[in-house]
């Protein structure tokens, strides 16, 4: 897509600069032929930035996920868990749990030196006493609210890293993909 575009706004420079017609004076020519390369220049820049994915929000018509910092620690049964701190906007019609909702539009993988696999939830394996004022990831939050809140992941390859991006189904498309380093 953005090769697409390039190649469009490159050509569509090109063209106004050969029908620009005759001037006056050469140096009108050469301002406009500056001025055109300059907006070709600005407008491919804004298309990255546009297209960048980001790597703190991910957004859509029905949640807003804000991810904050992780935290790597022992759940109950001695296993590992990643717990994430996100702030969670429900825009949806429906109260809907930061779980179910990031279930439904983000994929969430771990991946090691030999596999990708998809991550389990880990709220259970959390201690009681962890962070008691954010909310837990299978509470449901009401439409238009907006909370603090953690996502808990059970990590089966300690040393690997937890993938979160949104489910898209083609690469070039991703808005929001974030990365946690485990130990």
């Amino acid at each position: 897509m953005k090769k697409f575009l390039f190649l469009l706004v490159s050509s569509l420079v090109l063209l106004l600069a050969a029908c620009g017609g005759e001037s006056e004076e050469g140096n009108n020519e050469e301002s406009r032929g500056t001025d055109a390369s300059a907006e070709a220049s600005s407008a491919n820049e804004s298309e990255e930035e546009n297209t960048e994915a980001s790597n703190e929000v991910f957004e859509n018509e029905d949640y807003k996920f804000v991810f904050g910092e992780a935290e790597q620690l022992e759940g109950i049964r001695g296993n590992q868990v990643l717990a994430i701190e996100i702030e969670f906007t429900n825009k949806s019609d429906e109260a809907q749990s930061p779980w179910s909702a990031s279930t439904v539009v983000l994929d969430q993988s771990e991946v090691s030196d030999v596999t990708t696999e998809s991550v389990m939830g880990a709220n259970g394996e959390l201690p009681e006493d962890y962070k008691e004022d954010l909310y837990r990831m299978d509470t449901e939050i009401n439409s238009g609210e907006t909370v603090d809140a953690i996502l808990a992941f059970e990590i089966q390859n300690p040393g690997s890293e937890i993938q979160i991006a949104d489910s898209v189904l083609s690469e070039e498309d991703i808005t929001f993909e974030r990365v946690y380093e485990t130990e």
